[in-house]
């Protein structure tokens, strides 16, 4: 579930395209508009009328709540996971960057983009620790 919350109305959206289309068109009318993860509170979307105009990097688009122990790390959110190797990959608040964590060793590096990451987590599988 995500939601979106203005100063007179909330909304509620099963998928997350239905929310972020009508972020954008909230956005539109001038205000920055936020996204939210009902059950993890986490921030997934964020838009306003600058990034419609300029098509502005949109800094979550994905979230997926680890199952096993992964740390919270400032500015950076759980994208998604790899539960047989207990791998947490991490998207960047700020910029767009990624980061891999490995549970197993407690280890991280840090990846451009989700092809990298994808590249490591495959390493991961074939035995590679960070």
């Amino acid at each position: 579930m995500y939601a979106i919350a203005t100063e007179t109305q909330n909304f509620e959206y099963a998928r997350l395209h239905d929310a972020t289309s009508r972020a954008d068109k909230l956005a539109a009318e001038g205000a920055e508009i936020t996204v939210q993860h009902v059950e993890t509170g986490a921030v997934v979307y964020v838009t306003n009328a600058r990034a419609l105009a300029e098509g502005y990097f949109h800094p979550w688009t994905r979230v997926e709540t680890p199952k096993f122990q992964a740390p919270d790390l400032a500015g950076w959110v759980p994208a998604y996971v790899r539960k047989r190797i207990q791998a947490t990959v991490y998207r960047s608040t700020e910029t767009r960057a990624w980061l891999i964590h490995d549970g197993r060793t407690g280890g991280t590096v840090q990846a451009a983009n989700t092809k990298e990451a994808c590249a490591v987590t495959k390493e991961m599988r074939l035995g590679r620790m960070l």
